[in-house]
């Protein structure tokens, strides 16, 4: 640990008491989904994260809470951290810039607001399932009519400025934070990542009704620089075979996204952020094939795909290099994809 860490954690307390709690959850959603999957590896991966992991939900008010700009953390007092603020306990703020609005009171002041997300949601999945959830959550529990409270970074981000100026989310109070924030009433929240109403409701931004499925359209969701397919020139032509459409969802704003997904009845994707658009799918039509590097298993669109009824499945490919870019055997990627389109 570097000496500035050493003293972050020197300084900081993180309080974890839950105190002023309006609504609380916790439990395992898919510890007792049946798991099938032809590859071993997959159930073995899938089955131990479902069984490892409490899938939380928790909302609070805090009085007189201050929020600090770079993670948009909760302080109360001088040196104590809201856990319930927290993403993740390895990243701690600077304590300079909370103790100069402490001690000399340099910092914006509001008597209500709703801390939404400091450094998280620059991730387009992140920010779709742990921080636009949070407007969910409390939606359900109080009246949002003050501010919403999130971090310069992911308010520059496009796809954040797509949402609150081109949807329904155009009618909150969206407020970059600038600088240290003290409220005198401050609610905080950690939403569930996979419920399945939050993320309908998501797609309902876009899509009120699903586009009538004819016939087979498949989408190969490709990425670029981490966590590609490094014998992609192999890969290719069998894309072509079976008629699948490589697509790059960043180049489209979420409206057309959306708009391709709902119409798509095959989605074949490297693990990644580009695969969260599956919530823009017709769920009971459209079949998901995860591309994945065999000692990286991730589980979130597993997850995701279970919680809504997609039909779900994992091609495990090489170990992944540095860069977590990974082979896929094209022998075995042929075969499952005649799996995938003859059922």
């Amino acid at each position: 640990m570097s000496l500035n860490n050493r003293i972050k954690s020197f300084f900081w307390k993180i309080d974890d008491s839950n105190r002023g709690v309006i609504y609380r959850e916790s439990y395992k959603p898919f510890v007792n989904h049946p798991l099938n999957f032809e590859d071993l590896r997959v159930n073995e991966a899938v089955g131990y994260h479902n069984k490892k992991w409490d899938h939380n939900e928790i909302a609070i008010k805090v009085e007189n809470g201050l929020v600090e700009p770079q993670y948009a953390y909760v302080i109360e007092g001088l040196r104590t951290i809201n856990g319930v603020s927290i993403r993740t306990r390895n990243n701690l703020p600077s304590p300079l810039p909370t103790l100069k609005a402490k001690l000399f009171s340099s910092c914006q002041k509001l008597d209500k607001a709703i801390v939404i997300d400091g450094s998280m949601g620059i991730n387009y999945f992140h920010f779709l399932s742990d921080v636009l959830h949070k407007i969910y959550l409390f939606e359900e529990h109080i009246s949002i009519d003050y501010p919403l409270l999130i971090g310069k970074q992911v308010f520059n981000k496009p796809f954040v400025q797509f949402l609150i100026k081109e949807t329904d989310l155009r009618k909150y109070n969206w407020m970059p934070i600038e600088e240290p924030m003290l409220i005198k009433e401050l609610y905080v929240a950690r939403p569930l990542p996979y419920k399945k109403e939050y993320w309908v409701k998501t797609k309902q931004l876009f899509v009120q009704n699903n586009k009538p499925i004819g016939k087979k359209k498949a989408l190969f969701v490709n990425r670029t620089g981490t966590r590609r397919i490094s014998n992609l020139a192999v890969i290719k032509p069998i894309l072509n075979e079976f008629q699948i459409e490589e697509f790059d969802p960043g180049k489209l704003n979420m409206r057309e996204q959306a708009e391709v997904f709902n119409g798509a009845t095959h989605i074949i994707g490297i693990h990644g952020a580009g695969l969260a658009n599956v919530m823009f799918c017709n769920y009971e039509h459209t079949k998901v094939l995860e591309l994945c590097s065999n000692n990286r298993i991730g589980t979130q669109y597993y997850w995701l795909c279970a919680a809504l009824g997609i039909n779900w499945n994992m091609l495990l490919g090489g170990v992944a290099e540095a860069d977590q870019s990974f082979e896929l055997d094209p022998a075995e990627f042929r075969k499952t994809l005649e799996k995938l389109f003859a059922s």
